[in-house]
Parts: C-alpha cells; structure tokens; sequence
C-alpha cells in the first residue's frame, strides 16, 4: 500500500487532532512577520510545560519560532496530523514513531522530550485499581477491562510488556480506550477495572485508588517516552527550523528543571493541565531531555517485534538527525 493511501485513510485522527482547546497558552496566536510559524501537536499532559515555558518566556521567539499548539488525542492522531500537513511536529512517542517509519512513513525524529523514570526512581506511571477491588496483582487482570489513553500507543504496549513480566499474556485482558483526563474517574466510578495512568493525572481520584505497579519500571525498564517527528520532506525544506525547534526545546526543559524556575514550572503546568501545583511538585516526575539516546530508540524496536507489531525492528540509521542525537 502507498504512503499517500495510508495517509488518506486516517483522515478521521486528523480531524480529532485538529480541534481548538481553551486555555492552552499561547495556542491561537498568530505570527509576527520577524518570527516563522509552527504547528506543534499536545495532548496536554501536565510535563509538556515545556512547550507552555518555551511560549510564555519567549524562548521559541528567540530562536526566530511562532510556536501554535494543536490538540491531538494520542501519537498516532498526531503521525496522522502531520503526514496530512496539518501540523509541522507531532509528539509522539518512541514506539508509535517506529512503527510508522516501519510502515514506510518518511519521517524524521527531531527531538525527545522525556524519558521514563528508569528502575529505583520514585514510581511516575502506574496500572491503578479502587482501593476496594479484588485485584492484588497482575495476574487478577485476566478477563479483566484495562483503559489506556490509546490502542497501540505506548501506554498499551508497555502495560502489556509489563504483564509479561509478570506472567501474563496480554491477549488474555481486554483493553479499552479513553481520554487520558477520564481514566482514573473510570476506575474509580467501576466503569472499567484498571488503568495505566500517570500519578500527575489521577486528579480528585487519588484518594481511592491504589496501584499494582509502574508498569515502566517493572516492564521494558526504561523507555524513550516521547519525542517530535515530521516528515522527510518539511525536513528537508526546513532543517535550520527543526534545529531550532530542538534547541528551543532544550533550553526549555533545561530551565524548568532549575532550582531558579522549578516553581514557577509547577504553577504554568497547573494552569495548562488543571492540576494543584503543590501536588504537581510533590510527585515524581519523568527527566526532561530534547536530546534522543538513539540506541534506547533502538531498542525500543526489538520490544516491537517481541510484542508482534512489527516482524523486525526498523533501520533509524537516517531517522535521528545529527543535531537531535544523544
């Protein structure tokens, strides 16, 4: 099948990728004539302050950017966002990124934005039941409903990596599909039996749920959790912007781990996520980093194919420009 065909047939994700969302700063403002505008996807996930930092403190403009943010849903409505031009940047995460170059999308991974909490970190994912519920441990999920904010996406493939791990198969839970913001109400409303939710995202359902492990830690160990890619050809055409959009983010990240402006961080995420930002700074939370450990990247397509989504894991030879890597 052609590249142009796949892409016409997820015109349905790029239209739920494209929709306005109130209160993101900075999310609808036009550029100046000085500045080059960008179309960058987020789902909104409290440890995107970087881009809400990099737009408030001026950091894109500086580096000659007009950043807009456009809403996705999960990683592979932004591939779709930006294989259909809709978008310059899509986050997405490692796996989503491989599995599309892997199905002959001419892509280009052109910053990381975290990494996951290696083992002996202080837990940041978790797999989430009601204080309540019957199940104590992985294999008590068997028939049972698991939410994760995306099919395929990264959330499932590292829960199912995580139930491996612990002597299950996948195949024998059900998982479902929800918008990251309603997870945690679903398991604890008994909606659905579990869920795969960051700790930042549990909100006002914290106090009645418990977690059976990070499935992070406990699974693949540590994973390359999200990044930036565009497509070949914008690439090519735009290089000089791509570098500066790499660098932008990383004095974006390297600011807001600061002792200087860690604080002020908490409180622009919390406005941007709606979250306490006294709670936001007490958890855990993932390492920021615009720069991509190729051979984690690497990696992260062998726990593909373990997984059966891809037959082999794909060449990134060419997928990390020079300036990104590690």
């Amino acid at each position: 099948m052609k590249t142009s065909k796949r892409v016409a047939g997820l015109a349905a994700a790029v239209m739920a990728a494209t929709v306005a969302v109130p209160g993101i700063v900075g999310a609808t403002q036009p550029a100046s004539d000085e500045l080059s505008p960008v179309r960058v996807t987020s789902i909104g996930f409290c440890n995107e302050v970087y881009l809400w930092w990099g737009q408030e403190n001026g950091i894109f403009a500086d580096h000659g950017l007009e950043v807009e943010l456009v809403p996705s849903q999960g990683g592979a409505a932004a591939v779709a966002a930006v294989m259909s031009e809709a978008t310059d940047f899509a986050f997405t995460n490692g796996f989503t990124s491989l599995i599309s170059l892997s199905q002959g999308f001419p892509l280009k991974f052109v910053s990381a934005a975290y990494e996951s909490a290696p083992p002996g970190q202080p837990q940041v994912q978790g797999v989430w039941v009601t204080e309540d519920s019957e199940i104590q441990s992985a294999e008590d999920l068997v028939d049972k409903r698991i939410g994760v904010n995306e099919l395929g996406g990264i959330n499932q493939i590292v829960t199912s990596q995580w139930l491996r791990a612990m002597g299950v198969d996948p195949k024998d839970v059900n998982f479902v599909a929800l918008p990251l913001p309603q997870l945690a109400a679903a398991v604890a409303d008994g909606q659905i039996d579990a869920a795969q939710v960051p700790i930042q995202n549990l909100g006002e359902s914290a106090d009645v749920l418990r977690s059976l492990g990070d499935p992070y830690q406990d699974g693949p160990g540590r994973v390359l959790f999200a990044g930036y890619v565009t497509t070949q050809k914008w690439f090519e055409e735009n290089a000089d912007l791509a570098e500066a959009f790499h660098a932008s983010l990383a004095e974006s990240m390297e600011q807001i781990q600061s002792e200087e402006f860690s604080e002020a961080a908490f409180e622009l995420a919390a406005a941007n996520c709606n979250q306490d930002p006294a709670v936001l700074a007490s958890l855990p939370q993932n390492p920021y980093t615009a720069d991509v450990d190729v051979e984690l990247l690497g990696s992260m397509g062998e726990m593909l194919v373990e997984e059966g989504l891809l037959r082999e894991a794909p060449d990134i030879s060419e997928f990390v420009p020079e300036f990104a890597q590690k």
